[in-house]
């Protein structure tokens, strides 16, 4: 889960390619602070979220915003990851990486987690939470090793990003004036599998490199939040058997969604899946 902002900011389509030609382009499907389709988005190439530039569901300044200040310029100061103080810059490098991902990648929306994109249809219905999306093993291992001695705040221990606010882990207690509810990250979770099935609820789940529940299945057909920067996003080659989910309109968001469907009708390539559901 991921609190909803009061507001989004709406980004112009940006039409880029060789020759001005539409460039590569589907529509986003999470609306969060999110373009209404993704393009190539050159700006991205000063930013954390440079991978994603050259199809992205992020603007430059979103990107900037959610990868500073412990994503508190985005977020808001509750819910930073720094609120156990600064975490480590190798383990830093993954809280990036997972904002650039939410914020940028277009393979995000084939696990947003309803199909109705407004509360007000049914009450709780939105269009920016994720469910479930596959994550490598390999990957969670890796973040895991990265952040297993930082420190980080869970009220309740359950490892959740969303289960306590700055104002909840400030107490100063025991030796050393260590944060109360602050404790490592190797004490809260223990595994790299915990850490990606935990820290953001219900967001991820994690995929070994073995699968003996579904020998189909592995790591090596799961996502990964970064890849580096001019490299081909390996997120296009796994879960080829997933579609994106069914496009919301233009009338079926929150109110706070500023989102025009018809913005994907400019790309050349759209899918015809994407197409279809236009208005």
């Amino acid at each position: 889960a991921r609190p909803a902002r009061a507001a989004a900011a709406a980004a112009a389509l940006l039409l880029a390619g060789a020759g001005g030609a539409a460039a590569v382009c589907d529509v986003c499907q999470v609306q969060y602070n999110h373009k209404d389709a993704s393009t190539a988005e050159p700006a991205l190439a000063n930013t954390p979220c440079a991978h994603f530039a050259a199809n992205s569901c992020c603007t430059a300044e979103t990107a900037i915003a959610a990868s500073s200040k412990g994503g508190a310029e985005l977020y808001g100061a509750e819910y930073s990851w720094d609120r156990c103080g600064a975490l480590s810059p190798e383990c830093e490098r993954y809280f990036v990486a997972e904002a650039c991902w939410y914020e940028c990648a277009v393979e995000a929306g084939k696990y947003r987690r309803h199909s109705e994109c407004a509360a007000s249809d049914g009450g709780n219905g939105n269009s920016w939470e994720i469910y479930q999306a596959p994550m490598s093993g390999a990957y969670c291992d890796a973040f895991y090793e990265a952040c297993k001695a930082d420190f980080f705040c869970s009220k309740t221990g359950s490892g959740s990003f969303f289960d306590a606010t700055l104002e909840e882990c400030s107490t100063l207690t025991g030796e050393n004036g260590v944060l109360s509810n602050c404790k490592t990250f190797e004490d809260i979770y223990g595994s790299g599998q915990a850490l990606c099935n935990s820290l953001f609820d219900e967001s991820f789940v994690y995929v070994p490199e073995t699968n003996l529940s579904n020998p189909e299945h592995n790591a090596s057909d799961a996502f990964v939040w970064d890849f580096p920067t001019g490299e081909p996003n390996p997120n296009h080659l796994v879960l080829g058997n997933v579609s994106l989910d069914p496009s919301c309109n233009d009338t079926t968001h929150d109110a706070w969604v500023e989102f025009d469907l018809m913005a994907v009708a400019q790309c050349s390539n759209a899918t015809a899946g994407n197409k279809s559901a236009l208005p």
